[in-house]
């Protein structure tokens, strides 16, 4: 058999069994986008409210943050956000989840879900300013995050292993 022939036969079945490599189900959030971030400086967003949940007998009505724009700004630069409102983010796969606070002006609890059932809450994460602002998250992987007014998640009884219904509005 021709040398030229086998190294270019080898060669060639590498690439192609390094094009069969399996990748990770599960990859790590992206980093905020900084770009996006400074678009965002002049005023919040403002998201219809679309979907609610009841919890502890009262209805909670939420924004839905879908598209990567939408939930890098999430509640960025809200004065106030009302008892019985919140954000949802959604993602489409489980994943490990972190969010930041950054140019967030007021405490929010954190509602970290997977397929609506919570995994984990941040309560009251205090709001950043600054360029350099932690990350806050569950070491359980999530596919949902609903953002509360700080100390809502105590004053509605949510709790790991709660399902939360969310469902359009009526």
């Amino acid at each position: 058999m021709n040398r030229k022939f086998v190294k270019v036969f080898g060669l060639s079945l590498a690439i192609a069994l390094l094009g069969c490599t399996p990748t990770p189900s599960v990859s790590a959030p992206p980093e905020p986008n900084e770009a996006i971030v400074a678009q965002a400086i002049d005023r919040p967003q403002s998201l219809p409210l679309t979907l609610q949940f009841e919890a502890n007998g009262q209805t909670i009505r939420l924004e839905e943050a879908r598209t990567p724009r939408q939930r890098e700004i999430g509640l960025m630069f809200r004065r106030r956000l009302g008892a019985n409102r919140g954000m949802l983010f959604t993602f489409d796969s489980v994943q490990p989840l972190r969010f930041w606070m950054r140019n967030t002006l007021i405490p929010l609890d954190m509602v970290f879900l997977r397929n609506g059932v919570i995994q984990g809450i941040v309560r009251s994460a205090p709001p950043c300013t600054t360029p350099t602002c932690p990350t806050y998250g569950p070491d359980a992987p999530s596919n949902q995050v609903i953002e509360l007014r700080g100390g809502r998640a105590a004053e509605l009884r949510l709790r790991v292993g709660q399902r939360l219904d969310i469902r359009p509005i009526e």
